[in-house]
């Protein structure tokens, strides 16, 4: 029953990473969810950072870098190599395997609403 790893709070935003086979999503409670498409969404992870709502996601295919934001006036970037599917069951093994904070950018004075990734 997935209804356990809920949000606590509205849902805000939310971005298909890795091919489509993860969900992301991110809400008022200030957490950001990682769902399992490929095994009836079941929750990956719960990637905690942000200190106010999570306001906008964006997923880079090409460096495999998540970008997060919200009402805390901050910019995180997180490593999600570790949500590639060949990486599920060794996650699943090994409660270890997070998605890391690589940058946390917290020079706004207001809310950040929204990102995107320029890539060539």
């Amino acid at each position: 029953d997935n209804r356990r790893d809920a949000h606590t709070s509205d849902v805000l935003c939310f971005e298909w990473a890795c091919d489509g086979t993860s969900l992301l999503t991110g809400s008022k409670d200030s957490d950001v969810k990682v769902w399992d498409v490929n095994n009836d969404f079941k929750l990956l992870e719960t990637i905690v950072g942000h200190k106010a709502s999570v306001l906008s996601i964006t997923y880079s295919p090409l460096s495999k870098l998540i970008a997060t934001a919200g009402r805390d006036s901050t910019i995180k970037v997180w490593d999600g190599t570790t949500l590639a599917v060949a990486m599920r069951a060794q996650r699943a093994d090994d409660s270890g395997i997070k998605c890391s904070l690589v940058h946390n950018l917290d020079g706004h004075r207001g809310d950040v609403v929204t990102l995107t990734w320029q890539e060539s």
